[in-house]
C-alpha cells in the first residue's frame, strides 16, 4: 500500500520570533502562531489562497515590535490546521475564527485577512461583532461588489478559476508544483522574485491529497454563498474598514473597489507595482500601511 508523503514539521512550523500554538475551536483543531505582548491590542492574520500562516511571515514581527499581540492563523483546510471532507467556507470559517478568539480569550481584535482571508475578514463584524473592532481587507474588495461586476466573467481571472472547478487537474497541478508556478508568476506584479523565491515551501504544503482537495474546497464552495450569509453581507460593515490593493492585481476587478462604499466606510490605499500577493510582494510597505492604520483607530 502506497503511504501519503507527510508535510515537513520544519515547513509548516518553523522556528522565529513566534510561538506556535494548538487551538480546537468550532469542530475542529487549528495551528496559529502568536508573537508580541499578549496585553496588547489583538491582530488576526488571514492568509489567502493558497499559501499558509507563513504568507505573513514579514508582518508578524513587524507588529509585535510595535506592541501588538499578533496571531496568524492556518484556516480550516490549509497549513497545521485540520483538513476536514466539508466546511471550507465562508460562513464555517469566519465561526472558525471567532471561535478561536474565544478559546484564546482574545476580543476587540482587528482583523486582517489577504485573498480568500479578506473574505472571511468582511464576514467576521457581521458573525463576531463583539469580538472584533476593525477589519484591513488586501486584495479583495466587498465580496458583493465583485459579484455585481458581469465583466469580471470576461477575465483571466476567471478562466483560472473556471479550471480550479474542475476535479483531479487542479489538484495534479499543486501535487507537481506546476500549478504554483503559474499562478505566482501570473498573478504577481513587478517583483516576480519574492513569490519564485517561495514557491518551494508552498508546494511542499500540498504534499498530501488532503491537503491539495481542502484547498480548492473553499474556491469549488465559493461559486454561491449560502443565504444567511448574502443576507449578513448586504448589511453595512460598522467597524472601520482599510483596503488595500496592489496596482497590478490581475485575480480582484478594479472596478469592485469603488463599490465597497456601498457596504463599509472604508479606507483605500493602492500599492503601486503590486500583484495580488501584497505581504510577499511589498512586505514593508504593507506593514507601514497596516501600522498606520491601527494607530489611527480609537483607542480600545
Amino acid at each position: 500500500m502506497k503511504i501519503a508523503p507527510k508535510i515537513p514539521t520544519h515547513i509548516l512550523r518553523p522556528p522565529g520570533p513566534w510561538e506556535h500554538l494548538d487551538v480546537n475551536a468550532n469542530g475542529a483543531n487549528f495551528h496559529c502562531v502568536r508573537s508580541g505582548p499578549k496585553n496588547g491590542p489583538t491582530v488576526i492574520l488571514l492568509h489567502g489562497f493558497p499559501q499558509f500562516w507563513w504568507a505573513w511571515r514579514n508582518q508578524i514581527p513587524a507588529l509585535a515590535q510595535a506592541g501588538y499581540q499578533v496571531i496568524a492563523l492556518d484556516l480550516r483546510g490549509f497549513g497545521d490546521s485540520d483538513k476536514q471532507p466539508r466546511g471550507n467556507d465562508p460562513w464555517t470559517m469566519a465561526h472558525d475564527v471567532a471561535g478561536i478568539m474565544t478559546t484564546l480569550g482574545t476580543e476587540n481584535a482587528t482583523i486582517v485577512g489577504h485573498g480568500l482571508g479578506g473574505q472571511i475578514a468582511w464576514a467576521l463584524p457581521h458573525v463576531a461583532p463583539s469580538l472584533v473592532n476593525a477589519i484591513a481587507v488586501i486584495a479583495c474588495p466587498h465580496p458583493l461588489a465583485v459579484r455585481s461586476l458581469h465583466s469580471r466573467l470576461l477575465s483571466g481571472a476567471a478562466a483560472q478559476l473556471l479550471f480550479f472547478q474542475l476535479p483531479f487537474f487542479p489538484e495534479r497541478g499543486l501535487r507537481t508544483g506546476k500549478l504554483l508556478r503559474h499562478i505566482f508568476s501570473t498573478w504577481t506584479g513587478t517583483n516576480k522574485a519574492a513569490l519564485a523565491t517561495a514557491e518551494p515551501i508552498y508546494t511542499a504544503t500540498f504534499a498530501t491529497s488532503f491537503a491539495r482537495t481542502a484547498a480548492f474546497y473553499f474556491i469549488r464552495q465559493n461559486r454561491r454563498f449560502p443565504t444567511r450569509l448574502t443576507a449578513l453581507f448586504r448589511q453595512k460593515v460598522s467597524v472601520p474598514v482599510l483596503s488595500v490593493q496592489g496596482q497590478k492585481d490581475s485575480v480582484t476587478p478594479a472596478q469592485a473597489y469603488a463599490r465597497d462604499a456601498h457596504y463599509a466606510d472604508v479606507t483605500q490605499v493602492c500599492i503601486p507595482e503590486v500583484g495580488h500577493f501584497v505581504p510577499e510582494e511589498a512586505p514593508s510597505r504593507l506593514s507601514q500601511v497596516l501600522l498606520d492604520f491601527l494607530e489611527s483607530l480609537p483607542s480600545r
